[in-house]
């Protein structure tokens, strides 16, 4: 159970003391004088999201290159694959041929 305070012979405020609290001014000074924070600043956001940009592009080149290298060591491995069986058909056709 919680435990309230009630005063009951309290004084009464005056309006100059309500006046007085009111003023806002001074609150409303602090708040535009605090210095913001990195990760509130769009600059921060603007920086990470860049280098986010920076590093997926370069990944996706990075693989990329890797496909076509292995594209054109596949490619030449059949040209060489079907060279060298042409190769060996000429040479059985003129063995048998020759024989």
């Amino acid at each position: 159970m919680e435990i309230k305070k009630i005063n009951l012979d309290r004084k009464n405020l005056t309006s100059t003391y309500i006046e007085l609290r009111q003023d806002l001014k001074p609150i409303l000074n602090l708040a535009r004088n605090t210095k913001m924070t990195d990760f509130k600043s769009p600059w921060f956001y603007g920086a990470i999201g860049l280098s986010s940009m920076a590093i997926a592009v370069l990944f996706n080149n990075e693989m990329n290159s890797k496909t076509a290298i292995n594209d054109e060591t596949i490619t030449l491995k059949k040209q060489k694959a079907t060279s060298s069986i042409k190769n060996n058909i000429q040479i059985d056709r003129s063995y048998n041929v020759n024989s």
